[in-house]
This record gives structure tokens, sequence and C-alpha cells, in this order.
């Protein structure tokens, strides 16, 4: 069968992306877990709790409009910038909303499920750290989120989640 160009290159010059439907939006998500201990009494051993940490989504965004799924509570995370990969973005985002940096991410999952963000179809990349508890000590909410916390797994289940954080986060629990 002849088609109708000679080339890779000609072929590419009359490339048509927009007859394919895409995403709207690419982000990445952080799933960062610690274990706390706590000293219960002198001469017994600490108690060992597994936390994973929260941002509360602020209710309002930059530009002073309600903010999608704003005071609900969600893993760190955000929009893939052009000019940036998944994994560039996960650290970057980290670091905007809680102020933690330097930690070892790896990525874990892919999250495309039509209607998981109420704006558009918006795929997502998990990541997961699993991080000693002094490097969240410095942890502190900013850009978009209002609040930055550490929860329990019993604590998250009575949370109200943003997006499909519930499943991304039960998934990262089994990696």
């Amino acid at each position: 069968m002849m088609g109708k160009y000679k080339s890779e290159e000609e072929m590419l010059e009359n490339y048509d992306a927009k007859k394919y439907k895409t995403p709207y939006g690419y982000t990445s998500d952080i799933a960062v877990f610690t274990i706390i201990s706590t000293e219960v009494e002198k001469y017994k051993p600490p108690v060992k709790e597994l936390k994973l940490m929260l941002i509360q989504r602020a209710e309002k965004d930059a530009e002073g409009e309600p903010n999608v799924e704003g005071s609900k509570w969600a893993l760190p995370g955000g929009f893939v910038q052009p000019d940036e990969t998944a994994f560039e973005a996960a650290c970057r985002e980290l670091e905007e909303e809680t102020g933690v940096t330097n930690l070892k991410i790896k990525h874990f999952g892919t999250y495309d499920k039509p209607g998981r963000d109420k704006r558009a179809w918006i795929i997502s990349n998990a990541h997961y750290a699993i991080v000693p508890e002094n490097q969240l000590v410095t942890r502190k909410a900013a850009d978009d989120a209002s609040d930055v916390q550490l929860f329990t797994l019993e604590e998250i289940k009575q949370l109200e989640l943003a997006f499909d954080h519930e499943q991304i986060i039960e998934d990262a629990i089994w990696i």
C-alpha cells in the first residue's frame, strides 16, 4: 500500500495532533511517609507510628478565586510545567507546598480515570518517599496549601480527601 507522504519529515510536517483527544492537564502527587517515635514512659520502648504528610488545600487560589476541592486534605502535588518531567514537578511542588526538599522520591503509579478531577481530564503521576521524621520537621504550608500535617492511617480515614487521593494513598501503602 502506498501512503501519501514520501518521508517521515513530510509526514510530520502534515501531522495534526488535534485529531486526537488528549488530557487537559498533567500532574504529580507525592505520598511522604515517616515513622514517628513517641516515648511512652521511662525504661519502655517508644511507640512507633506510620504517618503520612498531607496538605490542606487553600479555600482560594492565588487569584482569589475558589480553589477546586478547597479545604480538603490532599497529597502535596500539582501541575507539571512544559519544561520539566513529572519527577521534577513532584520535587518542585513538594517544596512549594510544604517547604520540604531533598527527599528521595520514587514513581509508583499513574492515575488517569476520567472524572478524577472536576476541572477536566487530568492525568497524575504518583510518587512516594519514606523518610526519617527529622526530614519533615521544617515543613510549613505555602503556595496553595493552607496547612500541612502528619496523620496516622487511621486518622486519614476520618478526613475528607481531595480528588482520588484516597485511592492513591491506599495504593502507596501497598507498594
